[in-house]
């Protein structure tokens, strides 16, 4: 068995079948697909179950109602036979060519992971797609871990952590899992197996996978400890590279991606599930400023260093310890830009401008 492609399932009964069906579609054929379900529907449950017996390349794990993504694709892990591992989400879907061609290159360079490129499709609440944009690797070719340890920077600034644009060496992989969080877990397993010790990395750029973006994910969802998942990673790279000969450029970059997670708080507050009073997202903002690791780094990045002029208010603001003032700028902003944008959408529309 050359490849296990493992899909997490969690009560996505109407995507399912065209993310399965993708892959056995594939012109490359030595694979198995572990379903990996955690699902709370019964309808979602037994598509799998028929999936699973309609095909004997299909496996079903049977999980815990909710046990997270990451918990799913563990149990994928230890069962799964392939020589490389390949992810996917249940609601999404892939080109046909996806597994023979980066199969065929981790074979001819014995890559440990091969990183690829992918299309990302926003949708509404009722699956018309709204834009699509193509997400390519910067870099190109094959990489040694010395050539990604000496571009870290720019690896840091523009590669895409998601655990579906890369086809992994299991062996590369070992006995590492992903951890229990609902962000930032895909960064965290990746970049545990780059410090592991990586021999190399193939950046291939081609976009294969469609990533499908809809208001009802979970990353469109409020998450109080999105910021603590991510400053978890954070600090896994800030130990992995701290006797590096670039340690302290790199640290420039990780106290930029310690504030631009902050100021992220802020959009996370006008996400339509948070129930947050001003007050609360407020002291949320707060706690958040007054830690540690934004104290060490709003000392080394002043706002110049913010490009994006709704964030550079905010960020501004917390400086003063406007939290208040920040929360409300930010609710108030975005509703009516999004009003604007419709506005003008509708106006291209009506006009064809």
């Amino acid at each position: 068995m050359l490849l296990s492609v493992i899909i997490p399932v969690y009560n996505v009964k109407e995507y399912l079948e065209r993310a399965v069906n993708s892959i056995l579609d594939q012109k490359f054929s030595d694979f198995e697909i572990i379903l990996c379900d955690n699902s709370t529907d019964f309808e979602c449950r037994n598509l799998c179950m028929q999936l699973e017996k309609s095909n004997d390349k299909i496996k079903l794990l049977s999980l815990s109602p909710k046990c997270g993504p990451g918990a799913a694709r563990n149990a994928g892990m230890d069962i799964a036979r392939g020589k490389y591992i390949y992810f996917m989400d249940s609601d999404d879907y892939v080109e046909n060519n996806i597994l023979s061609d980066n199969v065929a290159i981790a074979e001819k360079y014995d890559c440990d992971i091969v990183k690829f490129g992918y299309t990302a499709l926003a949708a509404d609440n009722d699956g018309n797609t709204v834009s699509k944009t193509d997400i390519l690797p910067v870099f190109e070719g094959l990489y040694s871990f010395d050539m990604v340890q000496e571009h870290f920077d720019e690896y840091l600034d523009n590669i895409s952590y998601s655990v579906w644009s890369r086809l992994y060496k299991k062996e590369a992989v070992g006995d590492i899992r992903f951890k229990k969080c609902t962000t930032a877990e895909d960064a965290i397993f990746n970049m545990e197996i780059l410090f592991k010790g990586i021999k190399n990395i193939y950046f291939n750029r081609k976009a294969y996978y469609y990533y499908i973006g809809r208001p009802s994910s979970i990353m469109g969802k409020y998450n109080p400890n999105r910021y603590y998942n991510e400053s978890e990673l954070f600090k896994l790279v800030e130990k992995a590279v701290e006797d590096w000969e670039n340690h302290s450029k790199l640290m420039d970059k990780l106290n930029e991606m310690y504030i631009h997670s902050f100021l992220m708080t802020y959009n996370d507050f006008t996400l339509p599930n948070c129930d947050l009073k001003l007050g609360e997202a407020a002291k949320a903002a707060k706690d958040i400023y007054d830690s540690e690791d934004i104290q060490k780094a709003i000392k080394t990045v002043p706002s110049s260093k913010i490009s994006q002029p709704t964030a550079k208010i905010c960020y501004m603001l917390s400086l003063r310890r406007k939290f208040r003032t920040a929360v409300l700028f930010k609710r108030v902003y975005i509703p009516i830009s999004h009003f604007v944008k419709k506005l003008r959408m509708r106006k291209w529309n009506l006009t064809g401008n």
